[in-house]
């Protein structure tokens, strides 16, 4: 099945199905129109190269032992602020490291969660080659290296009932694609910022993606998810 990819666009909503919206834009600010109420996921178009160049050496290296998966603690604005700890042996490249401390630490404040669960590695982001509804509340995702991620519009996916468990982060429903199904991909270096199921107000319309990575592909590979965690 051939997959459009996503047309390049400038900071503009597109609507997709269901009542809910999808934002496009080309910095930071932009992300912020995930507090609108029909607007349930938002990309931000990015290409930092440093980054990247160093998430391609770490990839390709060979010296990863698993993905890293930490809970990180961002106090309050009005609290003593203390750089937050290291994540794992992703330090060393410190444009990466960096970059990741930056979105989690974004991610806190938008989620108002003074604790967020990092976790980077070959494929945190979505089960390989399935499509399926994002089951929490709101999840940061980033291909840093290899496939990337597409998602699809809710008109175009059938969900397969009941859902399936989906170990800590609660049940989440596999999707299947319509003819026609509109579906975009994603590039290496864009934040994602999407609505999942339980997200208030948004019961039932979470963000249907999935990685393009199979259990096939060989290609380095490296994806960041972000979430809230338990206090």
């Amino acid at each position: 099945m051939h997959y459009p990819l996503m047309q390049p666009l400038s900071c503009a909503v597109s609507r997709e199905s269901a009542g809910r919206r999808s934002h496009v834009c080309n910095s930071a600010v932009g992300l912020a129109r995930i507090d609108e109420a029909d607007v349930n996921l938002v990309v931000w178009k990015r290409a930092p190269a440093e980054v990247l160049e160093a998430a391609a050496r770490f990839a390709g290296s060979g010296t990863r032992t698993g993905a890293v998966d930490q809970v990180m603690a961002f106090p309050a604005r009005d609290a003593a602020r203390t750089r937050p700890q290291p994540i794992g042996a992703f330090t060393r490249h410190e444009a990466l490291h960096a970059d990741v401390l930056m979105l989690a630490e974004w991610f806190s404040r938008r989620a108002r969660a003074s604790n967020v669960r990092v976790r980077l590695g070959a494929d945190p982001a979505a089960p390989a080659g399935a499509f399926s509804a994002e089951p929490g509340r709101l999840r940061l995702l980033v291909t840093y290296a290899g496939p990337p991620i597409q998602y699809a519009a809710h008109d175009g996916v059938h969900r397969i009932t009941p859902a399936v468990a989906a170990g800590a982060d609660g049940y989440s429903q596999s999707c299947r694609l319509l003819p026609g199904a509109a579906v975009w991909l994603t590039r290496p270096g864009w934040v994602l910022l999407l609505k999942g199921d339980v997200y208030p107000g948004n019961e039932g319309q979470g963000v249907v993606y999935r990685s393009t990575a199979t259990l096939h592909d060989t290609a380095d590979r490296l994806h960041l998810a972000i979430d809230a965690a338990a206090a």
